[in-house]
């Protein structure tokens, strides 16, 4: 050791080692510096101990505070020291976003970096203020400053827009709002609810059942209503509206009908008869009604039905007094009518349902005409015939008579005109003809036979009359 005395005498107080006197001892004004090299390494004053080099101790203490640029080592016997933050570090990686896994672990969000100008966030983002900037984006979703575009749905509590919903694919496609309307295909709705194009359509659909209501704007004549099954069609039920220039409705192969509180049969159309009921559900006729009917201007047909006992300002009845029986015919004598006693008209006798005109001598002063028939095949006689002529070509014919109770004194004339095969009259059950349970008449052979109910025995049936075959 010796003193450095290229700085002055000795009592400055500086030392340098003999050997290697760059290193040194410098005594300063109330300080002590240790050099190195000739580079101050450690200096101690009256306030602190600094040092320019990694300072290693096995043990420091200080009364007074001690700095450094950084400290070394084990540090767990310091006290007074904040607790430290990060303790660990996991996932490093380029512009990740470190995060706090808890109160001494951090790592770098692999679904959340940052390069300096996209913020990218992998996954959904929430927040309790507002985020702000020119535009956000998702694989799915974009927002900025015109317009939110998603491919997924979208919820919230409440949408809000100026005045117009547009679908991105499609600009003709469009919901706007104005006035306290809603227009659809339209920018200036007038209504509540306003749906314009060139063929609007407005459905309400029941999703259980499928029934639908649909109005119905893409017929050139004019708008339409449906009701329907949309299983079958939009209008299997009914639809009305323009057809053709006139108005219709179609009732679709139902039934309609329509009623009130007051009434509950009121008017009634019956699709499949093609029938219309006033006041009943089940009219029989064209046009049926239970009720009266009433008008102020005329009522014509070409014929009535029913009760006419309250019917007005009807002719006068032109019948005598005195009933001489059955159906009186009037005849007049002096330009006046009387009934004529000799001369009745009524139904047959015994219940049948045929009629008989009855006079004392009936005088014909043109040629009489009865109704005949010609029949080919078997045939069974009827109450309405009068002349039956049996021509049977290949097989012989039968005329079959009715049972004689419900033809009782009704006379029928059957001839035979097939000139190859025979005919026969046969009776109803175990009647009998003449006392005969057949007749059969050979070719241009012909009876005149009237039924006898009450003749008994013998006779069920009486030929009254025969024309003989030609020889």
């Amino acid at each position: 050791m010796a003193y450095n005395t290229s700085k002055g005498p000795r009592n400055l107080g500086d030392i340098a080692n003999e050997t290697d006197t760059d290193t040194q001892i410098d005594f300063g004004s109330d300080s002590i510096t240790l050099k190195t090299n000739n580079v101050e390494r450690l200096s101690i004053s009256n306030s602190e101990v600094s040092s320019s080099v990694h300072f290693v101790a096995s043990s420091l203490s200080a009364s007074q505070h001690i700095s450094g640029a950084a400290f070394y080592g084990d540090g767990s016997n310091l006290t007074g020291l904040t607790p430290a933050a990060i303790t660990t570090y996991d996932s490093a990686a380029d512009n990740r976003v470190i995060t706090s896994v808890n109160s001494t672990t951090v790592q770098g969000e692999s679904g959340l970096t940052y390069d300096g100008t996209d913020l990218v966030i992998v996954g959904n983002a929430s927040a309790s203020l507002g985020i702000t900037g020119s535009a956000l984006y998702t694989a799915t979703t974009t927002i900025d400053s015109t317009h939110v575009s998603s491919s997924l749905n979208m919820s919230a509590s409440a949408f809000y827009v100026e005045n117009q919903i547009v679908h991105t694919g499609d600009p003709d496609t469009y919901i706007t709002f104005t006035s306290g309307y809603v227009g659809i295909g339209t920018l200036e709705p007038n209504a509540s609810l306003t749906v314009s194009g060139t063929s609007p359509n407005l459905r309400v659909q029941d999703s259980d059942t499928n029934y639908a209501f649909t109005i119905d704007g893409t017929s050139a004549g004019g708008m339409m209503w449906h009701i329907g099954d949309m299983d079958s069609s939009q209008d299997s039920f009914m639809t009305m509206g323009a057809y053709s220039g006139m108005n219709r409705l179609d009732t679709a192969g139902r039934d309609f009908h329509l009623y009130g509180t007051n009434t509950t049969n009121g008017f009634y159309f019956d699709e499949s008869l093609g029938t219309f009921g006033f006041g009943t559900t089940s009219p029989e006729k064209t046009v049926t009604v239970a009720g009266q009917i009433s008008a102020s201007v005329e009522i014509s047909a070409s014929a009535f039905y029913g009760d006419g006992a309250n019917l007005t300002n009807l002719p006068s009845n032109s019948t005598g007094s005195g009933d001489p029986g059955g159906i009186q015919f009037l005849t007049s004598t002096d330009g006046s009518f009387m009934s004529d006693g000799a001369l009745s008209f009524s139904t047959g006798s015994s219940g049948a349902s045929g009629t008989a005109l009855s006079c004392s001598n009936l005088v014909v002063g043109y040629g009489l005409k009865l109704p005949y028939g010609v029949k080919t095949s078997n045939y069974s006689v009827a109450i309405s015939d009068n002349i039956i002529y049996m021509s049977g070509s290949l097989v012989n014919v039968t005329a079959s008579l009715p049972a004689a109770s419900t033809v009782d004194g009704s006379v029928f004339y059957i001839k035979n005109i097939s000139a190859h095969r025979e005919a026969e009259v046969l009776p109803n059950g175990s009647e009998l003809i003449d006392n005969a349970a057949l007749q059969t008449l050979d070719s241009t052979e012909g009876i005149r036979i009237q039924a006898l109910a009450a003749g008994g025995g013998l006779y069920t049936w009486a030929i009254i009359g025969v024309s003989m075959p030609l020889p």
